[in-house]
C-alpha cells in the first residue's frame, strides 16, 4: 500500500477536492476551506488529495484557528467508500502530522469532528494522544463534537479545554458559500 499526498494548488484541483468532499459529506461540504486554502497564502493553510497509485482516495488538510496560535488543526479529513480499510486514511493522518511537525512552529495537532463522523475514531484514537468532548455555550450546535489532540513535540498534549472554535461561524461561511456556488452553476 503506497499513500502519497498531493497538494492541492490551483482551483480546477480544489473543484476535484470539493467533489470527492460532497461525495463524503452531501449535506454539509464546504468549498471555502479550499478557497481560503487557495487565497490566504498562509502556509500552513493547505489542502491534499490522497493518492492511492493514481487514484485520488480522499481529501486532508490543515488550518489555523484564531483562538490557538499554539496549534495547527486538521482539516476535511476523508476516505472515499471503495478505499476505506485499507490503512489509507491513517496513513494520510500520520503523513499529515509529520508534515505538521516539520514546521516547528506548533505545539500541538487538533481536530474536531463530530458523531457524523464516527466512521474515522477508530484512526482518530489509535493515532491522538486526547480525545474532549466540546461543550461551548458560545458555540451551539445540535450534535456531540470531539477535540482530538496530538502532541507536535515531545511535550504532553495539551487538552483544548473548551475554547471557542466558531463552529457556528464555519457553517454560516459554508453555508453562504454553497449558495455562491449554486448562482456560478445556474448561470
Amino acid at each position: 500500500m503506497s499513500v502519497k499526498l498531493v497538494e492541492i494548488k490551483n482551483y480546477d484541483e480544489a473543484m476535484q477536492g470539493y467533489a470527492i468532499q460532497k461525495n463524503l459529506w452531501p449535506d454539509c461540504a464546504d468549498f471555502s476551506h479550499f478557497k481560503f486554502a487557495l487565497d490566504e497564502n498562509n502556509p500552513y493553510y493547505k489542502y491534499y488529495f490522497i493518492k492511492a497509485g493514481k487514484d485520488n482516495a480522499g481529501i486532508i488538510g490543515t488550518y489555523l484557528e484564531k483562538a490557538s496560535a499554539d496549534c495547527i488543526w486538521l482539516g476535511w479529513y476523508g476516505i472515499l467508500p471503495e478505499f476505506r480499510s485499507k490503512g489509507y486514511g491513517k496513513s494520510a493522518l500520520l503523513q499529515i502530522i509529520d508534515i505538521c511537525k516539520e514546521y516547528k512552529v506548533f505545539k500541538n495537532f487538533r481536530a474536531y469532528t463530530s458523531n457524523y463522523d464516527s466512521i474515522a475514531f477508530g484512526v482518530y484514537e489509535s493515532v491522538m494522544d486526547l480525545k474532549e468532548d466540546y461543550v461551548n455555550k458560545d458555540d451551539k450546535v445540535d450534535y456531540e463534537v470531539y477535540i482530538y489532540t496530538k502532541s507536535l513535540s515531545k511535550e504532553k498534549a495539551l487538552p483544548w479545554s473548551n475554547k471557542y472554535i466558531g463552529i457556528n461561524e464555519y457553517d454560516k461561511i459554508a453555508s453562504d458559500m454553497e449558495d455562491q456556488l449554486a448562482n456560478l452553476k445556474l448561470k
